[in-house]
């Protein structure tokens, strides 16, 4: 059965995002990294990054902890400025808290007292007005995306952890982001509920591609959802696998980028997968036997 079969998506109680009429805007909105670099202090954590995003592409980014993955996806966002070099989303510089982009993280950071609904609308642009009927029909649109229409009034203490991130991914795309960027959104859910995440994102970034930027540990989960994979890490000798960062190592930078093979949605056991991820563990230091 196709991920995005109506059969599928009426069985997963997850609507089927091609009967949607809009999700994203439809700018074009690739993203640009030109010798950026980030430095606490003394600590450089990441130097020279390199990378060219095209619009509507699905990048995800590997690499070991405590490399600068996460610092990477700030400085996308603007919720963090470089220290060298630049960004730039389409044809504009990355700015403060970016209206272009929106961020989900590993926890829903939902906020309790509100209902699912009301964690939504805080997605929704800030306009300095009430809200409007669109927009609530914006919320309810996304609520039912993410198949969460009957459970609008509940906090989030009432549901679990797959029904909180949901929550989540739909707080993210109620800005109508032009470039959405995922840090570890999957992480903390169990193997089944992260392979329907993963579904989900796939189904709504068929039916309308933004430019995606995923952080993950998951050599799998790169392998399924990106169209190329970069890894991220420090490179002390100018050879060999990358290793975890430590106080003292030389900051990360590209390592290399792999073009994932096959059209999305992919078939887990393909061979040509299969490989992939042997190269792709070998290259992390990772023993893949």
């Amino acid at each position: 059965m196709s991920l995005f079969s109506p059969a599928r998506h009426a069985a997963s109680g997850v609507a089927d995002p091609a009967d949607s009429p809009h999700f994203w805007s439809d700018g074009d909105a690739g993203i640009t990294f030109t010798g950026v670099g980030r430095s606490f202090g003394a600590h450089d954590v990441i130097a020279g990054v390199d990378l060219t995003v095209a619009p509507g592409e699905v990048i995800a980014i590997l690499g070991p902890s405590g490399c600068g993955k996460s610092t990477l996806l700030r400085l996308a966002a603007g919720l963090d400025a470089p220290t060298g070099g630049s960004l730039v989303i389409g044809d504009a510089p990355v700015r403060a808290w970016d209206p272009r982009c929106a961020v989900a993280f590993q926890e829903p950071r939902l906020l309790p007292w509100r209902t699912l609904r009301e964690n939504v609308a805080l997605g929704l642009p800030r306009t300095g007005r009430r809200r409007t009927a669109a927009q609530d029909a914006r919320i309810d649109e996304l609520l039912e995306l993410v198949g969460l229409s009957g459970f609008a009034g509940h906090r989030p203490r009432a549901v679990s952890g797959g029904m909180a991130q949901r929550t989540s991914l739909a707080r993210a795309l109620a800005r109508d982001p032009h470039v959405l960027l995922l840090d570890e959104p999957f992480g903390a859910l169990d193997a089944l509920t992260r392979l329907k995440m993963q579904d989900l994102l796939l189904s709504v970034h068929a039916a309308s591609p933004a430019t995606i930027l995923l952080v993950t540990h998951d050599v799998d989960e790169a392998l399924q959802l990106a169209d190329r994979i970069v890894l991220l890490g420090p490179d002390d000798d100018g050879a060999g696998a990358p290793g975890p960062a430590r106080s003292g190592a030389a900051p990360a930078g590209v390592r290399s980028v792999h073009t994932v093979p096959g059209a999305r949605p992919r078939h887990r056991g393909s061979a040509d997968l299969a490989r992939m991820r042997v190269d792709l563990f070998t290259a992390l230091g990772v023993d893949a036997h």
